[in-house]
């Protein structure tokens, strides 16, 4: 028997047999939703004050290893690996948390909270609302609506990872950032009211101002019937010198962050745009035709979305001199009223990756296996199938391998070599995907491919697993395929 055999096999034997040696009374962990789990203040005083949750093994170095292991990953003292509890981490975390879960079936008891429950929670939030997007792609983060006041770019970008974020690309000699690459890409950061970007501003059929003290823009409008409202800047030349407009090969996304408090007779809104080789020439397109989460027009409409520009022959690989946002009605012969404000519009890098997806399909099948709870598996298992098509159906794993140039400028050339031996670090190419962030992966890749593997036989567990409990999953896996503009299952 080869080392690592025997070292497997120890490893099985070892965890069948381990003994959990905290004191108290010990219960079961439900896994289910908010906190189920009750504090218990003395058994947790105990544990904080020197006791710990330990295994016992005929091998003392393989015990030692699963006990730091498991320590550091439960996260329940100074010795906690990283600053966040289990659950508040990242998407593309999951998979370990759940993996140190595996290990300990009464950490409820022993630390005073329901980890399982935690993780359960993240794993629901991670994957409702504008945090799947249209395709079944899960996003790494929660993505709720930024304070108005947030200082302009912070580095978490809930549809991916953060960088090469736009901040790289600013043309803004005022800012602090002009010492990187400047491509002539902007933000329009209407928080910040001493930013040039802000000024230069028109509406039509209502009105657009920068609130100094919400630092917000507001826009108020109430269209006669057949009018449309809209906002725009046509000042792109003299505020972005470098190529006298955006470039969108540095910006195939916009991030919007945008709130309505009235939406009367709106159909929606639609981005608007000039270019260079169109001169006088508007061209549009609809939020919700390209936006990665849709959602209807109404009032109380909140939210921070990713429109996918790039999508659209009119704004890819060209310079754009102008830009806006206009209104439209759904019945011309009606009235339109909208109000409401907007945070910023920011010209993006597409950031999103596959990591967060699989791991999510990971973390939920670890999940489930420690809990057996079949109840609350099946409340996420339509979110387990759309993410599983993301896999197959957008990134192309269906075709055998997972295929990463869905995404743009995800092309693994990142750094090219000049004439005179120098080397080129292009940022709108060779874009991350996985955790060796810095490393410009190829279209198909070993590190995707060998989690999407785990992903499709973690998926047939987690469908085993509903099938052999008698249970059955509601819905459809309907997906929004944006180039075939139809909705497939």
């Amino acid at each position: 028997m080869t080392k690592f055999k025997k070292l497997f096999t120890g490893l099985l034997a070892a965890a069948m047999c381990f003994t959990f040696a905290a004191c108290g009374d010990f219960g079961e962990s439900n896994g289910g939703g908010s906190d189920s789990g009750k504090k218990n203040d003395a058994l947790n005083a105990e544990v904080y004050g020197g006791l710990e949750l330990h295994y016992q093994s005929s091998d003392e170095k393989l015990a030692d290893f699963l006990n730091d292991f498991s320590h550091r990953n439960l996260r329940y003292d100074d010795y906690a690996l990283g600053n966040t509890t289990v659950g508040g981490g990242t998407g593309y975390f999951k998979n370990w948390e759940t993996m140190s879960l595996i290990w300990h079936n009464s950490s409820t008891a022993a630390l005073g909270e329901d980890k399982a429950a935690k993780l359960y929670d993240a794993l629901t939030s991670q994957s409702t609302g504008s945090n799947q997007d249209g395709l079944g792609m899960i996003y790494n983060t929660g993505n709720g609506r930024e304070a108005a006041n947030i200082e302009a770019g912070a580095a978490g970008i809930p549809q991916g990872w953060p960088f090469p974020y736009w901040k790289y690309s600013v043309d803004d000699p005022i800012t602090e950032f002009n010492d990187l690459s400047v491509h002539g890409s902007t933000t329009f950061e209407f928080n910040d009211v001493t930013s040039k970007q802000n000024q230069g501003w028109t509406a039509k059929n209502g009105s657009f101002n920068v609130n100094e003290s919400s630092c917000v823009a507001d826009f108020v409008s109430n269209c006669v019937a057949g009018e449309n409202f809209e906002f725009y800047t046509a000042d792109m030349g003299a505020m972005l010198t470098k190529h006298g407009g955006i470039n969108t090969k540095y910006s195939p996304f916009l991030e919007l962050d945008l709130k309505l408090d009235s939406a009367t007779n709106v159909e929606d809104y639609y981005i608007v745009w000039q270019t260079q080789s169109g001169g006088d020439v508007w061209y549009e397109a609809a939020h919700n035709d390209f936006v990665t989460t849709r959602k209807e027009m109404y009032s109380g409409y909140t939210d921070r979305c990713y429109i996918d520009m790039a999508q659209n022959e009119n704004w890819d690989n060209q310079i754009v001199t102008a830009l806006g946002i206009r209104f439209k009605p759904q019945n011309a012969a009606k009235r339109m009223v909208v109000s409401g404000n907007i945070n910023y519009i920011r010209c993006s890098y597409d950031t999103r990756q596959s990591n967060a997806t699989y791991q999510w399909i990971l973390a939920l099948y670890n999940w489930a296996q420690y809990t057996n709870n079949v109840d609350n598996l099946v409340k996420l298992m339509p979110a387990a199938r759309k993410a599983i098509l993301f896999l197959t159906h957008a990134l192309q794993g269906e075709k055998g391998l997972l295929d990463i140039s869905y995404f743009y400028g995800h092309n693994g050339v990142g750094v090219q070599k000049n004439a005179n031996g120098g080397y080129i670090v292009d940022s709108a190419n060779g874009v991350g995907n996985g955790y060796w962030d810095i490393v410009a992966s190829p279209e198909k890749n070993l590190e995707a491919n060998i989690y999407f593997y785990q992903a499709l036989k973690a998926m047939a567990g987690l469908e085993k697993m509903v099938a052999d409990a008698g249970k059955t999953v509601s819905g459809t896996s309907a997906v929004y395929n944006r180039n075939l503009a139809s909705k497939e299952n």
